[in-house]
C-alpha cells in the first residue's frame, strides 16, 4: 500500500522532551560552514564538500544545508557527525531529514557508522542503509543505535557514484528511542453498488498496529466524522461518489506527531464482470449440461481489475469476474473452456471481493479448472485471464463436480518394499491399479517425499506408472497416489513407502584406468558406443575447463587414424534423461593427463564434440565425458569418425596448392570456380574462412601461428582437403 509518514513541525515539537540528554540537535541555522564538531572527509582529489544555506521548506521552520559534492573521479566523500557516545535511554536513536536537491544529478547514497574514528574512511566499515537514490521529497532517515550501547560512534553519509551529487540534509537529531511511532493501517472497498444512478462505495479502514497508542482517530479528507478506535480493528467509512479518491490519515493520540496516511480511488466499471464488485452471475449446470450455455469473453476487451492472485506469472493480469453460489449437495464446482484459448485460461477463486484467495490454478491443458473443498449454498468469486497478453476470445460455463473416484490399489513396489533395486536413471518404476470400483479417474495426481506427509515431488499424469528419476541410495521415500475424474480427486488415499537399496557397482570406465576403446568409423558415426553415468563416480582427475565438471565422469580413448583427423561427438539416446554433456580430449597417461581441448555444446543439442585435424596417425588420446552439473542420469551415446575419410587429397583434377610449407602466402588453383575455402589448426578450430568465387586465389597465412594446419577447399561443388605446414 502507498503510505506517507509526515514528521512536520510538530514532530519536531514532540521530540523535545526526549532531546534533553541528547549530543547533538543540529537544524544548521544559518550555517554557512559546517557547525563545531562536525568534519568532512574528501577522498583523494581536489573537490571538496560545499555547504550552502537555502531558506526554510514547509517540513521545517529552519534552514536547510545543501551538500555537493563532485565525484566524477571515483573516490570516497563522507560527512561526518560529531562523536556519539551511545547511553541507553539517552541517545540511542539518531534521525535526519534528506532529499535529493535535483534530478539532474545522481544522487546515490549511504549511511555508514564508525567505531573507531571519524578519520579514516575504511574505519566506516558498517552500513546502516544504501539507497540508489536520495528521495524527491523530505523524508526522515532514522537509525536506532542501541546494539552500540556504551560505544562512541560516528555516522557518515558517504557518496557511492562517480558522478556529481547534490543532497539537502536538515534537522540531525541524536536521543533516545521514542516511545510511540507510527500508527499501520490498510484500506479496502465495501458496500460497492455500480446497479444504480448514484453509483457509490464504501471504505473499510483496518488498522493493524497502533503505534504504541491507547487510541488512534481515523479521518477522511470527504468531511465525514472522525472515528476512533482502542485496540486494533476495522472501521468503515462512506458513502462516497463513484470516481472519487478519498485520502484518509491515522493519529497516533498519544502523541499527534505519529501519523500514517494512505487513499483509494474506485469507478465504477461500465462493462460487466470487470472487477470483483461487479462480477457476472453464473449459473452452475448439472455435470455435461452446460453446452450452449456458455459465456463469451474477448480477451481484447479485458482490463486489470487491480486483484493479482499468486500464480499470476505476469503481476498484471487482464481479468474477468464471475459470482457462483455452490449447489446444494455440491462442495464445489468446476469452470469449463472453450475457444481458440480454451487451453490459455488461468482462474483463481476468492471468499469474497478483496477477501482471501482459496485457489489458483495455471493453465490446464484439458481446458478445465476445478474449484472443491466449498460450502453448499455459499457465494464464491471466479477471476479469469489469459496466460499471456493476447486478444484471444474464449469461453466459460460452470458446472457440477463428477463424482469422486475410489483410490488406486495394488502399489509396485508394494508397501513397505526394502532393498528397491535402482537401475538405469538412477530410476525406479512405479505403478499401481486402478480404483476395481466407482468412476473410471482421467488422471492421477502423484506425490512423493522423503518425509511422510511431505511431498516436493508431485505432478499429474494420465496412465498408471511412473518413472522416478534421480532416486538416492537406501532412502526411505513416501508416495500417494490420488485418483482424479473430470478434476475431482478421490479422497482420503492412504500414502504408501518403499526403501531403495545400493547403487550398483560403478562402469568399468568410471576411472581413466578402464577407459573404452572407441572405434572410428569412416565419415559419419555408424556405430556409437553406449555409455551411462548412472552409478559413475569422481575419477579423481583434474577437473576440466569446462561444462561445470561435478563428478560422474566416464573414459575413452580414440586413435587417430590415417588422415591425422577424429572427430569425437556425444548425442542422445531416446527415452534417456541425460541431454547436456561437457567433454575433454587429452594427451599423456592416466595420472599425468594434459588436456588439450574442452567443449560443452559444440554437439547436437547441448551434448558435446570435438574435432581434431593435423594430429599424428596412431597417437592415442583419452577422451573424458561428464553430465553438465552431474544431477541427471541415463544412457547417452558416444562415437569417433574420420572426417576425411571420404575426401581424398588432391582428387579434384587440376587443383593445386602451394607452397608448402608456407611462409606467408598459399597459392590455390583450379580448372573451376574455388567457391570455398576454410583452415582449421590442430585442435580443430577454424581460424581461417574465405569465399573466393575465383580459379585462382592467394591465403595469407601470415599471422597464423607456426604448426600444422587442415585446409578444405570446394570447387564446383567438390571438396578436397590437405595438410599444409606454417613457418
Amino acid at each position: 500500500m502507498k503510505r506517507n509518514y509526515f514528521f512536520l513541525f510538530a514532530f519536531l515539537l514532540g521530540i523535545i522532551g526526549w532531546q534533553t540528554n541528547a549530543q547533538f540537535s543540529e537544524n544548521f541555522d544559518a550555517a554557512t560552514t559546517l557547525p563545531a564538531g562536525w568534519s568532512v572527509i574528501n577522498g583523494g582529489d581536489a573537490n571538496t564538500w560545499e555547504v550552502f544555506v537555502d531558506a526554510a521548506e514547509a517540513h521545517s521552520p529552519d534552514n536547510y544545508v545543501r551538500i555537493h559534492w563532485d565525484s566524477s573521479t571515483a573516490h570516497d566523500d563522507y560527512l561526518i557527525t560529531p562523536a556519539i557516545t551511545v547511553t541507553a535511554g539517552v541517545n540511542d536513536f539518531i534521525s535526519f531529514f534528506v532529499k535529493s536537491k535535483s534530478s539532474t544529478y545522481l544522487e546515490n547514497y549511504e549511511v555508514r557508522l564508525s567505531t573507531a574514528s571519524n578519520t579514516d574512511p575504511a574505519d566506516f566499515s558498517v552500513v546502516l542503509q544504501a539507497e540508489e537514490k536520495a528521495p524527491a521529497a523530505w523524508t526522515e532517515k532514522r537509525f536506532e543505535l542501541s546494539s552500540y550501547v556504551g560505544q562512541t560512534v560516528y555516522i557518515a553519509i558517504r557518496a557511492t557514484d562517480t558522478d556529481q551529487l547534490y543532497l539537502e540534509i536538515d534537522d540531525f537529531v541524536n536521543g533516545p528511542i521514542p516511545s510511540y511511532f507510527n500508527p499501520d493501517f490498510e484500506l479496502s472497498l465495501t458496500n460497492v453498488d455500480c446497479a444504480n444512478t448514484g453509483s457509490e462505495f464504501s471504505v473499510e479502514v483496518n488498522v493493524t498496529d497502533m503505534g504504541g497508542a491507547s487510541s488512534v482517530t481515523i479521518a477522511d479528507d470527504q468531511g465525514s466524522a472522525t472515528q476512533q478506535i482502542t485496540a486494533p480493528g476495522t472501521v468503515t467509512f462512506g458513502p462516497y461518489a463513484s470516481g472519487s479518491t478519498v485520502n484518509f490519515t491515522v493519529t497516533n493520540d498519544d502523541d499527534t506527531s505519529f501519523n500514517a496516511t494512505d487513499d483509494i480511488t474506485y469507478s465504477c466499471p461500465t462493462t460487466p464482470g470487470d472487477d470483483c464488485f461487479n462480477a457476472i452471475s453464473a449459473t452452475v449446470y448439472p455435470l455435461g449440461g452446460s453446452a450452449g450455455n456458455e459465456t463469451n469473453v474477448d480477451g481484447a476487451a479485458l482490463n486489470d481489475s487491480g486483484a493479482h492472485p499468486s500464480c499470476d506469472d505476469l503481476g498484471t493480469n487482464l481479468d474477468v469476474w464471475f459470482m457462483v453460489t455452490v449447489p446444494a449437495g455440491q462442495t464445489g464446482f468446476t469452470a469449463i473452456f472453450g475457444g481458440n484459448a480454451a487451453n490459455k485460461v488461468e482462474s483463481a477463486l476468492w471468499d469474497d471481493c478483496g477477501g482471501n484467495e482459496l485457489a489458483c490454478n495455471g493453465y490446464s491443458s484439458s481446458a478445465i479448472a476445478t474449484f472443491n473443498g466449498l460450502t453448499a449454498g455459499q457465494t464464491y468469486y471466479v477471476q479469469l485471464w489469459l496466460d499471456s497478453y493476447n486478444s484471444d476470445t474464449f469461453t466459460v460455463a460452470f458446472e457440477e463436480l463428477a463424482p469422486a473416484p475410489n483410490c488406486a490399489e495394488n502399489p509396485v513396489p508394494v508397501d513397505g518394499a526394502t532393498d528397491v533395486t535402482i537401475t538405469s536413471g538412477r530410476r525406479v518404476d512405479l505403478s499401481w491399479d486402478a480404483p476395481s470400483s466407482g468412476p473410471a479417474p482421467d488422471s492421477y495426481k502423484i506425490e512423493i517425499g522423503t518425509v511422510s506427509g511431505t511431498y516436493p515431488i508431485h505432478g499429474t499424469v494420465s496412465g498408471n506408472t511412473v518413472a522416478f528419476t534421480g532416486v538416492d541410495e537406501n532412502t526411505t521415500y513416501y508416495w500417494k497416489v490420488t485418483p482424479i475424474n473430470q478434476g475431482t480427486e478421490a479422497d482420503g488415499c492412504v500414502e504408501w513407502s518403499f526403501t531403495t537399496g545400493a547403487y550398483p557397482a560403478a562402469p568399468a570406465n568410471d576411472t581413466c584406468a578402464g577407459a573404452v576403446a572407441l572405434t572410428v568409423d569412416p565419415d559419419t558415426c555408424a556405430n556409437p558406443t553406449v555409455a551411462d553415468n548412472s552409478f559413475a563416480t569422481d575419477s579423481g582427475e583434474a577437473a576440466p575447463s569446462c561444462a561445470h565438471y561435478n563428478g560422474g565422469d566416464l573414459w575413452f580413448t580414440v586413435t587417430v587414424p590415417a588422415s591425422g583427423s577424429v572427430t569425437i561427438e556425444a548425442s542422445e539416446v531416446s527415452g534417456s534423461a541425460l541431454s547436456d554433456t561437457g567433454m575433454a580430449v587429452y594427451s599423456g597417461s592416466c595420472g599425468a593427463l594434459t588436456e588439450l581441448v574442452c567443449d560443452d555444446d559444440s554437439g547436437p543439442g547441448l551434448f558435446s564434440k570435438v574435432e581434431l585435424s593435423g594430429q599424428n596417425p596412431g597417437d592415442v588420446f583419452y577422451v573424458r565425458v561428464w553430465e553438465y552439473d552431474n544431477n541427471r542420469f541415463g544412457e547417452f551415446n558416444v562415437c569417433a569418425y574420420d572426417p576425411l575419410a571420404a575426401i581424398a587429397d588432391n582428387q579434384i583434377a587440376g587443383f593445386k596448392f602451394y607452397p608448402n610449407p608456407v611462409n606467408h602466402m598459399l597459392n590455390l588453383s583450379a580448372n573451376d570456380n574455388i567457391e570455398a575455402v576454410s583452415i582449421t589448426n590442430v585442435m580443430g578450430q577454424e581460424v581461417l574462412k574465405v569465399s573466393p568465387e575465383a580459379t585462382q586465389t592467394q591465403i595469407d597465412m601470415s599471422h597464423l601461428q607456426n604448426g600444422i594446419y587442415f585446409v578444405k577447399a570446394q570447387v564446383n561443388g567438390q571438396m578436397t582437403a590437405f595438410k599444409v605446414i606454417k613457418k
